[in-house]
């Protein structure tokens, strides 16, 4: 009989390394025969090595980030919120959205989409958002 659950074990997921981040994708499409449903664990870099990366925004579908360690800074279209672990952050559809590291120890998320398609399906947006300092009492944007 086949199992109608699905496990993954986190030392055997695959990882994409991308700008300030190891992503392991948990389930979508690409894994595990998910058909609704893309979940995946981010480790952001620590503040000192983190460069500026573009924000991204989900068209088609909201996204849930729920921070399982670290303590970050949240920039959402302009508005910034502080994340500590145990937080949950809902982000709507369309929203440019990105997300920092603070310290120096690791800042892991995990992240939840109502579609399979994986981790590219995203829009980056032609901006970066800069820390000047760990308070992030002085941001810029800057336009490329």
């Amino acid at each position: 009989m086949i199992s109608k659950i699905k496990k993954q074990v986190f030392e055997e997921l695959k990882t994409k390394t991308l700008t300030n981040r190891i992503i392991w994708e948990v389930f979508s499409a690409e894994t595990k025969e998910a058909n609704g449903i893309t979940v995946h664990i981010v480790d952001i870099q620590s503040s000192s090595r983190q460069i500026p990366r573009q924000p991204h925004r989900h068209d088609d579908f909201e996204e849930v980030i729920q921070d399982l360690k670290g303590r970050g800074k949240f920039w959402a279209d302009g508005e910034w919120t502080n994340i500590d672990a145990g937080d949950t952050l809902l982000i709507p559809a369309g929203v440019p959205l990105e997300t920092f590291n603070l310290t120096e120890k690791i800042f892991r998320s995990m992240c939840f989409f109502p579609a399979a398609t994986g981790i590219d399906n995203k829009v980056d947006i032609n901006l970066k958002i800069i820390l000047e300092d760990q308070n992030v009492s002085n941001w810029r944007k800057t336009r490329h």
